[in-house]
């Protein structure tokens, strides 16, 4: 079976006109302020990224874990770099997939054990 390019790129503007609705739906709560992409690339088209690389290392882990209570998930951490790596969450919302992340110099999952 052939699909054309046309279709495939129809395909992923309506998942990114999904997601761009599942983001304004999200936006109406009062959680921490994220930098947001809606994704274009093929194989994540329509979904959410939402970043913060501002401010101090607790402030980054408490919006992380803040927007894991709201998808419903347990946040991660994994190491990318010999001095730090990105703690993230990542869910489901109006059939929408949201990655939330941070990036930080060390595990803030080690530092609470």
């Amino acid at each position: 079976m052939i699909i054309s390019m046309t279709c495939l790129q129809a395909r992923a503007h309506r998942r990114q006109g999904r997601a761009a609705l599942a983001l304004a739906d999200l936006l109406t709560e009062e959680l921490p302020v994220l930098l947001w992409q809606v994704q274009a690339a093929e194989h994540a088209a329509g979904s959410l990224l939402g970043v913060r690389d501002d401010g101090d290392p607790a402030s980054r882990v408490d919006a992380v874990d803040e927007w894991a209570r709201r998808l419903g998930v347990t946040p991660s951490w994994e190491k990318l770099a010999s001095h730090g790596g990105e703690y993230r969450a990542a869910g489901w919302h109006l059939g929408t997939r949201v990655t939330v992340r941070a990036w930080l110099d060390a595990s803030p999952l080690e530092a609470n054990t």
